[in-house]
């Protein structure tokens, strides 16, 4: 034991005890090899203490994929529901790249109105338009050379859609008012929080121009889905919010960790980031009092209870009893969950987390109807 904690503490990856197989050897440094081969990764991407963290199966595929397409000019899309750090990946991409020196933009096509979302694009003239009280270079222009992240581009609507098409391939925009073509040279990364596919299927994403920019997929892993970087998000989220508040003591116990651990982040790191910080604000000397923790994640839904009639079957064997409880359970959720959408499918399922494809598959099973 004593032999086996120095060697640790001197920096060891892990300790073998004697007599050990060939079997057990080959999966120590197999493991160790892959960790090392993620580290340089990382390293090679600037992935680090201020973007992408965690070392889980899901998470190497994202970073191994970032590191092998980085370097090219193919066209990303990468795709997640909200919270999962799309916009990360996007800037991994391109400080891995060979534009890495030239500017970055970003804009989410939902949060500007669609009626100025293709003047921050592409730039107007004066006059073009009420309010043109002078030139302005958009946004594609001021990417040149470098690249441009289109965040939630099946939000765009379809006619700027179509204009962005021509743009990418002619690699040529034309400001809003204006006659004069103007060649820009940007590398496209765009991403949606959407299912890609089904966009394209219900119309909200042209699928000449999905077509055009889905040159290499890349699918950002719900956090539910790579549990074992939890800690390490945690530990990342108390160093940053203690150092902004003054508060650098702030330790979980053990049991506060267990249920960040068991809950099944609907928001994925964006709301564990948020949990975090509400932590460390609320702190005291460094204590977190569980009583307190309750009451922190109670908007986060951690401690949502069932819905109510759902009994407890002590009277029959475990599995058949939870199965029971399941199913009374997604039925109720699905109820509530389209209740609170008005039976749009879409929505209920962005909400959820979960493809538009599960709710049919649960409205049949529980006999709830179609959507039609």
């Amino acid at each position: 034991v004593d032999s086996s904690v120095e060697a640790m503490r001197a920096g060891a990856y892990e300790y073998i005890p004697k007599p050990f197989t060939a079997t057990q050897l080959r999966i120590v440094v197999g493991r160790a090899a892959k960790d090392v081969r993620t580290a340089r990764e990382q390293r090679a991407l600037g992935v680090g203490s201020a973007s992408i963290i965690g070392h889980s199966e899901a998470l190497r595929k994202v970073i191994s994929k970032v590191a092998r397409v980085a370097p090219t000019e193919a066209s990303v899309v990468v795709s997640g529901p909200s919270g999962t750090g799309k916009e990360l990946v996007a800037r991994a991409l391109h400080a891995a790249s060979r534009r890495a020196k030239r500017p970055f933009i970003a804009i989410n096509c939902a949060a500007v109105p669609e009626h100025l979302l293709e003047s921050e694009l592409f730039g107007h003239e004066k006059g073009s338009f009420t309010g043109a009280d002078s030139q302005r270079r958009g946004l594609l222009e001021a990417a040149n050379g470098g690249t441009f992240f289109l965040d939630e581009i099946s939000e765009m609507n379809l006619d700027l859609q179509a204009k962005l098409l021509r743009v990418i391939q002619e690699r040529k925009i034309r400001r809003v008012g204006g006659e004069q073509e103007i060649p820009i040279d940007v590398r496209w990364v765009s991403a949606t929080n959407r299912d890609p596919d089904e966009a394209v299927r219900a119309g909200a994403l042209r699928a000449d121009l999905f077509f055009r920019l889905n040159v290499v997929p890349i699918r950002v892993p719900l956090l539910r889905e790579r549990r074992e970087d939890i800690p390490l998000l945690v530990q990342h989220f108390l160093r940053r919010y203690g150092d902004q508040y003054g508060r650098p003591n702030v330790r979980l116990p053990e049991q506060v960790l267990q249920v960040l651990l068991d809950y099944d982040w609907p928001g994925n790191v964006r709301e564990l980031q948020n949990v975090v910080e509400r932590i460390v604000s609320l702190s005291s000397d460094g204590e977190v009092l569980m009583e307190e923790f309750r009451e922190q994640l109670q908007p986060s839904r951690a401690y949502a209870s069932l819905p109510a009639g759902i009994p407890v079957l002590a009277d029959r064997p475990f599995h058949q009893a939870k199965a029971e409880a399941i199913s009374q359970f997604e039925r109720a959720y699905l109820r509530s969950l389209l209740g609170q959408h008005h039976g749009n499918i879409s929505q209920a399922a962005r909400e959820a987390g979960i493809d538009r494809k599960t709710i049919h598959r649960m409205l049949i099973k529980y006999e709830l109807g179609s959507p039609g």
